[in-house]
C-alpha cells in the first residue's frame, strides 16, 4: 500500500528531471519492473503500476485519455467532459488495483497551451493523491519539470525531486570502471580491456545510470 503523510491524508511522488537521452525512462521502467510486491495484482494477474507517455499538447482532457487507453479504455464519447474522463480514470485505476501511476515526458504538462491548463492538470494530479484509493504519481521529463513549483507549490511539496548529476572527468572514472567490472562480474563476461572511462563518459553523455534497484520510500 502506498505510504501515507499529513495525518493519513495523501501520498508523496517522485519527479525524475534528465535531458533527452539521460535513460531516465530506462531507470523507472526498471526500478517498477523489480519491485516485487509491485509486479502483479492477484486479483487481475496484471502489473500495479500503470505508464503513460504525456501527450503534446498536454490538457486535461488528453492526459486523462492517455490514462483510460493505457487502462485498455478505448472508446470515449468526444462529448465526454473533463470531469467525466477524470471519474472514470479515478474508477479504473482503483478498479484495476494500481498502486503506481508513472507519467514520461511529463515536461509537457508545464508547455501546455495555458498557465491554466497547467495548474488544471497539476490540481488533478494531486486529487489522484489523495482519499482511499490514491496513488503514487511519477514524473519523468526534462529541466522544464524543475517548473512545476511556479504553477502550484502545494503540489511541488508533495514530490521529491531527483536530478541526477553529470559524470566529471577526474572524479568518476574509477566509479565507473568498478561497476563495469561488478556487472561483468554478475554476467560472467570476461573483458579482455576496458576502455578508457574519460572516453566512456564521453560515449555515454556525461550520464549513466545503471539499472539498480534503489529503496521505495513512497512504499509501505
Amino acid at each position: 500500500m502506498p505510504c501515507r503523510y499529513t495525518a493519513g491524508q495523501e501520498t508523496r511522488g517522485v519527479i525524475l528531471i534528465e535531458e533527452p537521452g539521460g535513460s531516465k525512462a530506462t531507470a523507472v521502467r526498471t526500478i517498477l519492473r523489480e519491485v516485487k510486491f509491485l509486479a502483479l495484482n492477484p486479483e487481475t494477474g496484471e502489473p500495479r503500476y500503470l505508464e503513460i507517455q504525456v501527450p503534446s499538447p498536454a490538457t486535461l482532457k488528453s492526459v486523462g485519455l492517455a490514462i483510460l487507453a493505457a487502462l485498455g479504455v478505448e472508446h470515449i464519447a468526444s462529448s465526454a467532459k473533463v470531469w467525466e474522463i477524470w471519474e472514470a480514470v479515478k474508477q479504473r485505476l482503483r478498479a484495476a488495483g494500481i498502486i503506481v501511476l508513472w507519467s514520461d515526458e511529463a515536461h509537457d504538462l508545464i508547455m501546455a497551451r495555458s498557465a491554466n491548463e497547467t495548474e488544471s492538470s497539476l490540481r488533478m494530479i494531486k486529487s489522484l493523491m489523495q482519499g482511499d484509493n490514491a496513488v503514487i504519481p511519477i514524473l519523468s521529463g526534462t529541466r522544464r519539470l524543475a517548473e512545476v513549483a511556479a504553477f502550484d507549490p502545494q503540489v511541488s511539496r508533495r514530490f521529491t525531486k531527483i536530478v541526477p548529476s553529470n559524470l566529471q572527468y577526474g572524479m568518476d572514472e574509477a566509479g565507473l570502471i568498478s561497476l563495469v567490472e561488478y556487472f561483468s562480474e554478475e554476467a560472467a563476461v570476461i573483458l579482455p580491456f576496458l576502455m578508457g572511462s574519460s572516453r566512456r563518459i564521453h560515449a555515454a553523455v556525461f550520464s549513466f545510470i545503471a539499472g539498480v534497484t534503489p529503496p521505495m520510500p513512497m512504499l509501505g
